[in-house]
């Protein structure tokens, strides 16, 4: 009984140090005590909606997908429209990712309105780009994100 509970602890041990997990189901931003209200996919749910190579813990919130298709076997671009508000969107983004054990490499706003960011993202040989855009007069908030794993991604757009 031992040996299978050092078993245990060993294998959650392993999980953690390549970020599958212990990870929150909802994160919680730096400076906060509650997390957002985001829901994030399943793993199931991910593979069904954008692709079924989509890769299980890159996080991915729950709402309305205008986008969502794989580029081959190791890239993949979503468009995910959300009700929640834009700084809500842009802290589960930030907040899911480190969460992840991903390194932020950029984070940028793309208007004079500050209703457009953008955040890079990098893993090993992973990078994300989370562009968080707001509508004209408060309207929807969406996330466009292009995923590649084993290619400059970010440098191609």
């Amino acid at each position: 009984m031992r040996l299978l509970r050092y078993a245990a602890v060993a294998a959650l041990a392993l999980l953690c140090a390549v970020g599958v997990a212990c990870v929150p189901e909802n994160p919680v931003p730096a400076g906060s005590s509650a997390p957002l209200a985001i829901e994030p996919m399943t793993p199931s749910a991910k593979r069904a909606t954008i692709a079924t190579s989509f890769p299980a813990e890159v996080p991915v919130p729950v709402g309305d997908f205008t986008r969502a298709q794989a580029q081959g076997d190791d890239a993949w671009d979503y468009v995910v429209e959300v009700p929640n508000g834009f700084e809500d969107l842009v802290q589960w983004y930030r907040a899911a990712y480190l969460g992840r054990q991903w390194e932020q490499v950029g984070e940028e706003a793309q208007d004079s309105t500050g209703r457009k960011t953008v955040l890079m993202f990098r893993k090993g040989n992973a990078e994300s780009s989370v562009t968080v855009t707001e509508g004209e007069s408060g309207g929807p908030v969406s996330a466009s994100v292009t995923l590649g794993i084993g290619a400059p991604v970010l440098l191609t757009q």
